[in-house]
């Protein structure tokens, strides 16, 4: 949600801390806008700041809370920073009002339109919030499945942490396919065909990721992530470039401005020896990427479209340049990353 009341010299602070999740300064700045304004997006940001940094001043959450009284059971921001509050409150006896927060936790996720899937994974981050322990988390989730209206979302979070941190591998891939057949909204089958095939592709199992993904097309021929995923675990897995060309196209067709869908474009384009299409596919991906990291990818396989050709003093440039946006940020990236780039310098290298 923007902050129209403010200018964006003067709202940027906020976004900044807020991604970097240095709450203190983020609260600094948004506390510094509710002084101007009492709007509500200012006060949620606050709130928000405030309650998700264990040191927050949890009076000054109250008093921001109350100035909305008449809204919170309206609004599922309120609700849940009524949990928060609570729970700081409550640090040391949670148990007494650990039915309380549950309650307002299912009532806030009841009051989302199921449409709404920015809102509903805020719902989930501040599920996390309240329980930072995966079995507490998944303890929770287990209750609101039988209570919310959403209960294939539920279903979908549980799933997720299951596979991803409550040590309940197998039982998280039971879910997604219990969901992919039986769940009744469309938003939660496509997510969980994707996560089931991501989940088995993390694990090696390349066939049958893409006989997932695939399965999931035969639903949602026109969904960008699955074909973009399809696309490229075929091309770059299981050597089948050929096959992955038409999914390939259609994850750009279907999200013309996506850095990754463009990069996969350009890497079965690569592929199928069609060079200068692989190029502009590739540098496409590198502007639709702009300063994000998502253009490292592209950039690394423009190298190797350059090396190809010949031309590896451009090639030794792109590599040069990937390895200081790493170093940059300082953080090494997906392992996918540091295997490609490394394999493109021992090209250059000769050998």
């Amino acid at each position: 949600t923007e902050i129209y009341t403010l200018s964006l010299h003067d709202a940027l602070p906020i976004y900044l801390f807020r991604l970097s999740e240095s709450y203190p300064d983020a609260a600094r700045y948004a506390l510094q806008a509710w002084a101007i304004s009492k709007e509500y997006d200012i006060g949620i940001r606050c709130l928000e700041s405030i309650l998700n940094n264990p040191a927050g001043n949890v009076m000054q959450a109250e008093e921001i809370l109350r100035t909305f009284q008449a809204e919170i059971s309206q609004r599922p921001a309120l609700i849940i920073s009524r949990a928060k509050i609570a729970m700081r409150r409550n640090a040391n006896n949670f148990s007494r009002v650990q039915r309380q927060v549950n309650d307002d936790l299912t009532m806030a996720l009841d009051l989302i339109s199921p449409e709404r899937t920015d809102q509903l994974s805020a719902w989930r981050r501040d599920v996390r919030v309240i329980y930072p322990r995966p079995a507490d988390t998944a303890a929770y989730y287990a209750a609101a499945a039988t209570r919310s209206v959403h209960r294939d979302w539920v279903q979908f979070f549980r799933a997720e942490l299951q596979i991803s941190e409550a040590g309940n591998f197998e039982d998280g891939i039971k879910e997604l396919n219990a969901l992919i057949s039986g769940a009744s909204n469309d938003d939660v089958r496509v997510l969980s065909y994707r996560l089931l095939g991501t989940t088995l592709h993390t694990r090696q199992e390349h066939e049958r990721a893409a006989e997932i993904w695939k399965a999931g097309l035969g639903k949602y021929p026109q969904d960008w992530e699955i074909n973009n995923n399809l696309a490229y675990v075929y091309v770059r897995y299981l050597g089948r470039a050929a096959e992955a060309l038409p999914y390939a196209e259609q994850a750009v067709r279907s999200r013309a401005e996506s850095s990754d869908a463009l990069d996969t474009l350009g890497v079965v384009y690569l592929a199928l020896g069609r060079a200068e299409e692989a190029r502009q596919a590739l540098e496409a991906a590198i502007a639709r990427a702009g300063m994000t990291l998502s253009r490292i990818p592209p950039m690394i396989h423009l190298g190797g479209y350059y090396f190809a050709k010949g031309d590896t003093e451009t090639a030794s440039r792109l590599a040069r340049d990937v390895e200081a946006i790493l170093n940059a940020v300082g953080v090494e990236g997906p392992s996918e990353y540091r295997t490609d780039l490394d394999e493109l310098k021992r090209k250059i290298a000769g050998k």
